[in-house]
């Protein structure tokens, strides 16, 4: 099961599903992503296997606490959002992380990022014209 945060067009939740994910949450606070995902669930008939949540990261996590835990978390916020040690406070805090779940977080390549975030570890991290991809995965309680 995956979350994907500002998801936008939901591009990385369908990828995951075509990949073999048996569900996606995708959160995003506009109503156009929410809609432009819907519309893409129903083209590739993948509605069943999608919620969708509009609203702000922290009251969607909230929200899905105790219904959902999660093996892979994808996080593309806006570039000038540093939200890293947020974000896994709040997973942590709401226990909506696996064991060993991944976290890929792509921010702007300037972004710094600890090595480790409560319990969280950095395993790779890549950068892409503009952009980084951060990866971190929870370690083993």
């Amino acid at each position: 099961m995956m979350l994907d945060v500002f998801a936008g067009s939901g591009s990385v939740a369908f990828e995951a599903l075509s990949r073999g994910m048996a569900q996606a949450v995708c959160i995003d606070r506009a109503y156009q992503a929410i809609r432009t995902i819907r519309e893409n669930a129903v083209s590739l008939q993948v509605m069943e296997q999608i919620e969708l949540i509009k609203g702000n990261y922290p009251t969607a996590l909230k929200q899905i606490s105790g219904k959902y835990q999660f093996d892979l978390v994808f996080i593309d916020p806006p570039y000038r959002l540093d939200i890293i040690e947020e974000m896994t406070d709040l997973l942590n805090a709401y226990q909506l992380l696996k064991e060993h779940a991944w976290l890929i977080f792509e921010v702007a390549k300037e972004t710094a990022s600890a090595e480790r975030y409560n319990g969280i570890i950095k395993v790779k991290e890549a950068s892409y014209g503009i952009s980084k991809l951060l990866y971190y995965q929870k370690e083993d309680l």
